[in-house]
């Protein structure tokens, strides 16, 4: 036993392979040299397949043989020729004697720490998955991040070409809009206004912006799915207390575009 645990086998039950065969009348099976005698007699024994004539008289009638022997010895009152003689004998494991008992028993495989490898695998996997996920969105993330941040450089070397070296961008973007005085500070006013309605999620996208120094008031092209969406997103501008036009829609394609004006108090 210690042997074969060492191989890493794990053994369930221990039988006399004699004692596998069925319990009724005399029951022999021929393993090429080997055969074994059981069956409802008290005997279990194995022997050499030519001796069976010898102990044929000592057996009672009938005798049933099988195994893998072409021409077995006689006399035998019928014979099944199989391929797989030790698969038979597993199939008798259920009337069987198991020897697995006191100084020799053995710990079935759902005992202790083994029945929960299976859980530990299914873990370990999900984990696995999910390591490899977390890998993947952080890498997604840092690629749009950069992304974003390109186009901000972008924006901001536009907008202001003097400025040849860009230390921090929000510092220096904040410091220009402050130097525009009242006309900024209403410009940027309309526009977080106009961010917090879009980020509840209006099916709305904005096509082009525009800012009026002398009006004081931002004009928005957007693009939207149906013209409930146009109107949704003109009430919800107008619960901020913003003034807000919106211009004839059109039909673009699929979409629905439109022009929205937004400035002064209401």
């Amino acid at each position: 036993l210690a042997d074969l645990d060492a191989l890493g086998l794990n053994i369930v039950a221990i039988h006399v392979d004699a004692d596998l065969l069925p319990r009724e009348d005399t029951q022999l099976l021929f393993i090429g040299e080997r055969a074994l005698l059981g069956g409802s007699p008290e005997a279990r024994l194995a022997f050499a397949s030519a001796q069976w004539p010898q102990l044929a008289a000592q057996c009672p009638p009938p005798v049933h043989a099988r195994g893998s022997l072409a021409e077995p010895p006689a006399p035998l009152d019928d014979y099944q020729q199989l391929d797989d003689p030790y698969r038979f004998l597993a199939a008798g494991r259920s009337a069987a004697l198991d020897l697995a008992q006191g100084d020799f028993a053995v710990r079935a495989a759902g005992e202790g720490l083994g029945r929960w490898k299976p859980l530990f695998v299914v873990i370990g996997l999900v984990l696995l998955v999910q390591l490899g996920f977390n890998l993947a969105q952080a890498w997604y993330l840092e690629r749009q991040a950069e992304q974003y941040a390109e186009a901000s450089r972008a924006l901001y070397t536009e907008l202001f070409p003097e400025d040849v070296r860009i230390v921090n961008l929000r510092a220096q973007f904040d410091g220009h809009i402050g130097q525009g005085g009242a006309a900024s500070a209403q410009f940027m006013r309309l526009l977080d206004e106009v961010a917090r309605v879009m980020a509840e999620g209006l099916p709305i996208t904005i096509d082009q912006l525009e800012y009026n120094d002398a009006r004081g008031d931002l004009a928005l092209q957007v693009r939207a799915y149906d013209f409930a969406a146009l109107e949704q997103l003109r009430q919800r501008l107008g619960e901020t207390g913003l003034g807000v036009e919106l211009g004839s829609a059109s039909r673009d394609g699929d979409a629905v575009s439109a022009r929205i004006l937004i400035g002064g108090r209401a």
